[in-house]
């Protein structure tokens, strides 16, 4: 309960923030932007296909701990938790869109190109939060570690390599892991 509670209002701060406190998350945007702006574009492509790629292997291996743990249910919770974290995030950023300045989004994608590469996108950062927590209770503490490991990875990837602005990667960080501890 403490951790809804934590992961819900941390959610709903990084939304009204990201909503409503337009010039600081603005500056922050930007300054984000043009901290890799000199990226070489052989690289980021690289480093773009790997990223996609284990996003996508990892969208299927969030499944393989309950088969071998022989809880059978918990694979039904990661698929509520998915379909639950898409819907949350398709709200949100449907939402947060309406409100974006244009100038600032002509910036990304002028500098990013103007969709998510493969299967590194908000959708899939999201649910695979969602699915690490809600598989936390039942692993080991070094396969949560790894986990860990993974989503920074992917976020800083995210912020690095595709389209979008930083807030929204935040923001879907937290709807996953409320979403996650919810169905939990």
């Amino acid at each position: 309960a403490l951790r809804m509670i934590i992961f819900g209002i941390a959610t709903v701060l990084l939304l009204a923030l990201t909503r409503w406190a337009e010039g600081t998350v603005r500056a922050f945007e930007s300054d984000v932007v043009a901290l890799f702006s000199g990226l070489n574009p052989s690289v980021e492509r690289a480093l773009s296909q790997t990223l996609s790629v284990a996003a996508g292997i990892l969208g299927l291996a969030v499944y393989v701990p309950p088969l071998f743990l022989k809880r059978y249910r918990l694979i039904g919770y990661i698929v509520v938790g998915n379909i639950a974290t898409a819907l949350l995030v398709a709200v949100a950023t449907w939402w947060l869109n309406q409100a974006a300045p244009q100038s600032l989004l002509a910036t990304v994608v002028d500098r990013f190109g103007s969709s998510a590469n493969g299967s590194l996108n908000l959708w899939t950062l999201a649910q695979l939060t969602s699915s690490f927590v809600i598989l936390a209770p039942f692993v080991g503490r070094r396969w949560r570690q790894a986990g860990i490991v993974i989503l920074v990875t992917f976020v800083l990837g995210r912020i690095v390599l595709v389209s979008g602005l930083p807030a929204e990667i935040f923001l879907v960080v937290t709807i996953g892991a409320t979403v996650g501890v919810a169905v939990l």
